[in-house]
């Protein structure tokens, strides 16, 4: 009771971050807009296998929370 969504975003970042995510891929994976000149106009990567395998490190964390 009394649990927001933004106390479930900030203990997903957390546990990533433990996991040794990267603050830039949290920030991607969790939809943080990236700023800066730089992030605006030049980084159009989307990351997809970085994205793919920090997913798989957090369902491998959750796997083993509910086991």
């Amino acid at each position: 009771d009394g649990v927001k969504p933004s106390d479930i975003r900030r203990t997903v970042e957390t546990r990533m971050q433990e996991l040794g995510i990267s603050r830039d891929l949290r920030g991607a994976l969790l939809s943080h807009g990236q700023t800066g000149v730089q992030a605006k106009h030049y980084e159009r990567a989307e990351l997809l296998p970085e994205k793919t395998a920090a997913l798989e490190l957090w369902k491998a964390k959750i796997e083993e929370l509910v086991a």
